[in-house]
């Protein structure tokens, strides 16, 4: 067993029900290769998360000096995803994190300090996306749901950390600095 086969197992999962979701609802997604929209800065990874993309990353060293090189000229001048290129392509797409998996689908996930129930949850999605079917009408397995999604991730997080004895709960920046391949004395 791969010390990664329980998140390799949750990311085929989201995939599956991302794919599922598009193939039903595939008129409503605008978002294409080098959109990147949700491509936010500063988001942070779990362990596994981070030492799959490490993994991912250290395996591909001529991808890893060419981030390095991304990084140093920062041509979205902070405004986005370390992890993209100079076409708004996510570099590490094949190791992308599962928060980035699930972007551009619609997301179901409970308000916080509310009961679960029917009435305690709210739906979103992608601003370029679903301009013509609300999302409301949606039957609740055509979602994301995030809630779920995080719940498995931190069991399968606690699982690795625990496995691979690293400290419980931290937290890293998706960056070469944040995966721990690049010196700091290095930042701009």
């Amino acid at each position: 067993m791969s010390k990664f086969e329980n998140y390799e197992n949750l990311l085929a999962k989201v995939d599956q029900q991302f794919e599922r979701i598009y193939n039903g609802h595939r008129e409503q997604f605008h978002c294409q290769a080098s959109c990147h929209e949700c491509c936010v800065p500063k988001l942070t990874v779990s362990s596994v998360e981070r030492e799959y993309i490490r993994k991912f990353l250290m395996n591909n060293p001529s991808l890893l000096e060419s981030i390095k090189q991304l990084e140093i000229k920062d041509v979205y001048q902070g405004e986005r995803c370390k992890f993209l290129d100079e076409k708004g392509m996510c570099s590490i797409y094949e190791a992308r994190p599962s928060v980035c998996r699930s972007h551009g689908a619609p997301l179901w996930f409970k308000l916080p300090g509310s009961e679960f129930d029917d009435d305690d949850y709210e739906q979103d999605v992608c601003r370029l996306n679903f301009k013509t079917l609300d999302i409301k009408s949606l039957a609740l397995d055509e979602f994301i749901n995030i809630d779920t999604l995080n719940s498995i991730l931190v069991a399968v997080n606690m699982l690795f950390e625990k496995e691979e004895l690293m400290p419980q709960g931290k937290r890293y920046e998706l960056s070469t600095k944040g995966m721990g391949l690049r010196d700091s004395n290095l930042d701009a």
